[in-house]
């Protein structure tokens, strides 16, 4: 009897250390969360509790929606072409499957497990941010960063924002259910911190995400009130929604400028051009006045390794990015505004930067950007909202070719490389990815019928937190629902990860709370 109880313990303990790997690996390395799931699935098996864990899977509503949508992806099998692509992304959605079972199989003890759980992943991710936000600026290692892109040094910095959204959730839970004050300040401090973090990175995604997140538990809360409260919010909210609509759509109030009042001649005597027409202005400046290209080439030519007439890092023709960088910074576009220029300046363009501001932080930043993309739409190169909708035309021109059953598995890049070209997209070929929208990308490869097993997914998804008012469980939904807006999250190892590692966890009762239940049952 004492040797078989040990040997249950062992197997509950490499189990709970298995899952605690898990939320590392999920946050810095994909080879300690490949570790864990191999030593977690091994313990399983050795284990050999087989009927426990198929009574668990069976009464598991949201399993058997998962191994559902899963199994899409092998009925898609039959109509692909593209078998290598096909199966790397079944390889890649393996954990969308399996690290649900893993939790539901063999869940934890108690409640208490499963807050250690998110207490071991809201500690990685507080670590690995301090370590990014440190390398940004430069207190350790010698590399320049130019772009925010560059600020996630564990993976895609938009999976990352989605994990840093999902620790602010985290630590408001936590908070909420910490009685000892030191606990509370240190995790108010990683409240506040995240909160920056997702500030300072400007991902969209993560942006909207946690405004989204704000918004559903805003509007609950005011309703919990009172009818009027719950009125008030839902003004609020619907008129903040209208005046960033209005800032980004707004037009640009142009100056009035006399040409014939604009000098003539540059300080080496060569002649300037002035084009004035409205659609080249960039926030109120005229790009194209103030202009010697005579001068503007030898002079950027001496100062760079890159060539004036060439292209940029992001692909975008450089000539027109030094234009917009020196009207930026008021500078004209001549041999004496080159000179003017910074070594981080010319780094900058260099990088496709093409406002000297562009590198300043925050989530204002980042508006003004996507402002500035929606008033000049006509290179979508080297931008990520007019790239995203130059994916979601591709996207639209598959689905209404492909509208019953789609493409099949395997033929999703495929078919968007060949609606690129029968759109005669401006996409460089280097930036023709897929549609950015894992609604969109679902109907492309599935077609209508595993688009409306999808929705019916989502939405038993969403009822299953909803019902017993499970605040992280619908914070995530919330934030999936939005990540999906955006982003292919389920087609990528790290957000097929994310998906199934907190769907299993919010999904799995403990065996605490089970027993608590069947007392109450019986």
């Amino acid at each position: 009897m004492l040797k078989n109880i040990s040997r249950s313990t062992l197997h509950d303990f490499i189990h709970f250390a298995g899952l605690l790997g898990l939320a590392v690996g999920l946050v810095c390395s994909k080879a300690i969360l490949s570790i864990s799931i191999v030593l977690l699935i091994a313990n399983l098996v050795f284990q050999g509790r087989f009927s426990m864990y198929w009574k668990n899977l069976s009464e598991s509503t949201v399993m058997r929606w998962l191994i559902l949508y899963w199994s899409l992806h092998i009925i898609g099998l039959i109509w692909t072409t593209d078998v290598n692509y096909a199966f790397n992304d079944i390889r890649i959605k393996l954990s969308v499957l399996l690290l649900p079972m893993i939790f539901i199989m063999h869940p934890l003890k108690s409640k208490k497990q499963q807050e250690t759980v998110l207490w071991i992943f809201l500690l990685t991710l507080l670590f690995t941010s301090l370590i990014n936000i440190a390398a940004f600026h430069q207190f350790f290692g010698q590399k320049t960063y130019a772009d925010m892109r560059d600020l996630s040094l564990f993976g895609s910095h938009i999976r990352y924002s989605l994990l840093v959204i999902m620790g602010i959730v985290t630590s408001w839970y936590l908070l909420q259910s910490t009685v000892k004050k030191s606990i509370k300040i240190l995790l108010l401090i990683s409240f506040i911190w995240l909160l920056y973090y997702t500030y300072f990175s400007q991902v969209l995604s993560g942006v909207l995400a946690l405004v989204a997140v704000c918004v559903v538990w805003l509007i609950r809360y005011s309703f919990l009130k009172s009818k009027l409260l719950g009125s008030a919010a839902i003004t609020f909210i619907v008129s903040a929604v209208i005046a960033v609509g209005f800032y980004l759509f707004r037009p640009d109030q142009l100056p009035t400028i006399d040409k014939n009042t604009l000098p003539i001649r540059t300080a080496q005597g060569h002649l300037y051009s002035h084009n004035l027409d409205p659609t080249t202005f960039e926030r109120g400046k005229p790009v194209l006045a103030f202009l010697c290209e005579e001068e503007l080439r030898e002079a950027w030519n001496t100062r760079s390794s890159y060539a004036y007439d060439g292209k940029d890092n992001k692909g975008q023709v450089l000539r027109f990015v030094v234009m917009r960088y020196l009207t930026s910074l008021n500078l004209r576009k001549d041999a004496e505004g080159i000179q003017q220029l910074t070594a981080r300046d010319i780094h900058h363009i260099e990088q496709g930067i093409a406002r000297a501001d562009a590198h300043k932080f925050g989530v204002f930043s980042r508006l003004e950007e996507i402002r500035m993309q929606l008033h000049h739409p006509i290179n979508p190169n080297g931008y990520t909202l007019l790239q995203r909708i130059e994916y979601w035309k591709a996207a639209l021109h598959i689905i209404r070719n492909n509208w019953f059953i789609g493409v099949g598995t395997g033929d999703v890049q495929t078919s968007f490389d060949n609606a690129y070209k029968n759109l005669d997209s401006n996409l460089l070929p280097e930036n023709r990815l897929r549609a950015h929208n894992t609604y969109f990308t679902t109907w492309v490869t599935f077609g209508l019928v595993g688009f409306i097993v999808f929705g019916l997914f989502l939405v038993q998804l969403t009822l299953h937190f909803v019902k017993p008012y499970h605040f992280l469980g619908i914070s995530f939904v919330v934030i999936l629902l939005v990540s999906f807006l955006l982003e292919d999250t389920l087609e990528t190892q790290t957000g097929a990860s994310f998906f199934g590692f907190f769907i299993g966890l919010f999904s799995m009762r403990s065996i605490e709370d089970k027993a608590a239940q069947d007392k109450v049952n019986a």
